[in-house]
């Protein structure tokens, strides 16, 4: 129990490395307390004694006394390197830390933490604040980036011409999933607010000629003509009127040939383990949504006129891809 109790400290250790660019100072060259203390202006006494804590995570390597080095997965909180988590160590112990202090609210009266500390639900924050809330939209595109590669081998995508990624972030998954299904025409679909990020990636990508992006919001209307929709960690962000809306859109574009994958976990039943069970917490504290089970996923699904076909458990517990189509 007191294992769970002190936990708490491992975020609070990697939040101060990505506040201290630490990674980024390391990346070069080992370097000293004091040469590292000089560069981030912090005391060299208590920068030792959080660097040798983070050595205990796996983060930086003592190499001689008191020269550290960056290790493999220190890399990760580098802020120039694909596949960095450096903007969701900032915002989980940074920006969140009000919200977790709010949980308890949450479970008194049923009000989202988020709503309760910031005063707007989560997505009307980051829509007001593109500035402030630069690390909170870039976390969940984190997460995407980390299973991109991964969701995409795992489902055949070349049977679709044209896949349509309902908010779709940066554009990573779309990107990968068109790798890997090199006949299909792509779109990501989001806010505008968010679709600088996505028009940078794909201008990089191989994929950049098959693949635009398209503003809107997937709660008035959603592109036409799409032979494979997807939803990936959408619907778990809506309470249940609004994720049934986000449906009723999709269903409205979709024929009897079209195919809407969603993905997101299928949280079990009873007391069976699964991440899922965890994360749901986070969406009660964050948003107005949740993890649901199949039975919640399929109510949400009918009550749009829509129907599970297939389910494809991933390398991801909290990303199975879930087909679906026309009842």
């Amino acid at each position: 129990m007191m294992s769970n109790i002190t936990c708490i400290l491992k975020p609070c250790l990697v939040y101060c490395a990505a506040k201290l660019d630490i990674a980024d100072h390391l990346r070069e060259k080992s370097l000293t307390v004091n040469e590292l203390a000089s560069v981030t202006n912090t005391d060299n006494i208590s920068l030792y004694r959080l660097l040798r804590a983070l050595s205990m995570l796996g983060i930086v390597i003592e190499k001689e006394e008191q020269l550290f080095s960056l290790t493999p997965l220190g890399e990760t909180l580098r802020s120039d390197v694909k596949g960095s988590v450096r903007s969701a160590a900032l915002s989980t112990i940074g920006d969140l830390w009000p919200v977790w202090g709010q949980m308890l609210h949450t479970v008194r009266t049923g009000e989202t933490a988020f709503d309760s500390v910031f005063g707007v639900p989560f997505w009307e924050y980051c829509k007001q604040h593109t500035i402030e809330a630069q690390n909170l939209i870039s976390t969940n595109m984190e997460f995407t980036e980390l299973v991109a590669k991964q969701l995409a081998s795992s489902y055949d995508f070349t049977k679709y011409k044209r896949i349509i990624d309902i908010g779709g972030g940066n554009g990573s998954l779309l990107v990968a999933i068109l790798e890997e299904a090199p006949n299909a025409q792509g779109i990501v679909f989001e806010e505008g607010y968010v679709l600088q990020k996505a028009k940078e990636l794909i201008e990089k990508s191989s994929v950049k000629g098959r693949c635009k992006t398209v503003s809107g919001n997937f709660l008035k209307s959603i592109p036409a003509n799409g032979d494979c929709y997807i939803l990936k960690n959408i619907l778990l962000n809506w309470k249940d009127e609004d994720a049934i809306l986000i449906l009723k859109n999709v269903r409205s574009q979709m024929n009897k040939g079209s195919v809407l994958l969603i993905i997101q976990s299928l949280v079990p039943e009873g007391n069976q383990p699964h991440p899922g069970k965890i994360h749901d917490v986070i969406m009660m504290s964050l948003y107005r949504g949740k993890e649901r089970t199949r039975k919640q996923t399929e109510f949400l699904l009918q009550s749009a006129g829509l129907k599970i076909t297939n389910v494809v458990k991933t390398e991801d517990p909290i990303s199975d891809i879930i087909e679906v189509q026309i009842v």
